[in-house]
């Protein structure tokens, strides 16, 4: 029998439509362009742009490295975490319509393995910010990381004062029947969202837990207790964004300055504080650390590496073989969050330092 992975075949064919109204659109602003000026078609590429951007394809190169996965099967993150943040954020507890909205979004994602690789980009952000400002980072990649960030900060699940968890828990009896995706859990320090309903969640000695879910749970005040209804089984914190400025206020700051300056004079700090080599301190400065996928082959790890460019490569003063051999330092970390937090602690409270030059010594 042949099976056929519908979902991928559905993505693919949209993909294919869309290049094909690219191509449309651009042969008659051709057309046009005589009378229009290249004004249109600088529109026309835009556009090609943003269907990039929306698809996720840019995205997924600009997150590696500090989050593992990637979530080709989201077809609008920014429609995602809208869902989720007026879910989340109202004042009062949303009507079950709403709920039944992301349930139907969550079912044409085709599984839940897309929601856990947009929440992990979520809980990072403070280290895709880094990266967005980083000066070897892609232009391409720098505008998906910033149009990401500013979908994240428009839904609300990053604002200040606030805290967000990812959570796997066990329904209790009283719960499971109506624990289903988009179903909404009021908690002493805000709500809860579950965004993978019910299954069998097998670990490795063999032991089974039944009606496993996860959800999203936005504290309004920072603080976290219990999960009503819910037995908590593993939790996963954002990372802080601790900078005064708020994530708006870094998108607006990376647009209008660019990107920020290399800072070589950071070197021997990060060499010292998180014990690296020369190499390996140039690496986690530029943002680019790899990241291993996690799954296990016959040969060791998986990796997720793009091949760096020429200007990345002059910007690090290194050969691409120098890259990869310390790029393995960063592969062998075992968790996302691990690696995550060393890049997240490269953007400084004020995060306008990162522009300013460096103190001249003595």
């Amino acid at each position: 029998m042949i099976e056929l992975d519908v979902s991928r075949v559905l993505d693919q064919a949209a993909a294919r439509q869309c290049e094909q109204n690219i191509a449309r659109l651009r042969a008659t602003l051709q057309l046009l362009g005589a009378a229009t000026g290249d004004g249109l078609l600088a529109a026309a590429a835009a556009a090609e742009q943003e269907s990039e951007l929306r698809s996720g394809a840019v995205f997924q190169r600009a997150r590696r490295g500090v989050c593992r996965s990637e979530f080709a099967r989201v077809p609008d993150p920014a429609q995602t975490l809208g869902l989720l943040g007026r879910l989340l954020t109202s004042p009062t507890p949303p009507a079950p319509e709403e709920g039944l909205r992301l349930g139907e979004h969550g079912r044409q994602l085709a599984d839940g393995n897309a929601y856990r690789e947009l929440l992990e980009a979520v809980l990072a952000a403070r280290a895709l910010a880094y990266r967005a400002a980083s000066p070897a980072t892609r232009d391409e990649d720098r505008i998906a990381l910033l149009a990401f960030l500013d979908a994240v900060d428009a839904s609300g699940l990053r604002a200040p004062g606030t805290a967000l968890r990812v959570v796997t828990a066990a329904a209790g009896p009283d719960t499971a029947e109506h624990a289903d995706r988009g179903r909404t859990v009021e908690t002493p320090h805000g709500r809860a969202v579950v965004v993978i309903g019910r299954r069998v969640r097998r670990y490795p000695a063999g032991e089974q837990v039944a009606n496993t879910c996860e959800l999203v749970e936005l504290s309004r005040d920072g603080q976290f207790s219990d999960l009503p209804g819910f037995e908590i089984l593993k939790r996963s914190n954002a990372i802080p964004w601790t900078p005064a400025g708020g994530i708006a206020e870094f998108c607006r700051t990376v647009r209008d300055r660019g990107p920020a300056p290399w800072r070589a004079d950071r070197i021997p700090q990060l060499m010292q504080t998180d014990r690296l080599t020369e190499p390996e301190a140039r690496i986690l400065l530029s943002g680019l650390a790899p990241a291993s996928t996690g799954s296990e082959t016959e040969t060791g790890p998986k990796r997720l590496r793009d091949k760096p460019t020429v200007a990345q490569l002059a910007l690090l003063g290194m050969t691409e073989q120098h890259v990869r051999a310390a790029g393995r330092r960063f592969e062998e970390i075992p968790h996302d969050w691990q690696r995550a937090r060393l890049v997240a602690k490269l953007l400084p409270n004020r995060f306008e330092e990162l522009w300013e030059p460096a103190e001249a010594e003595g």
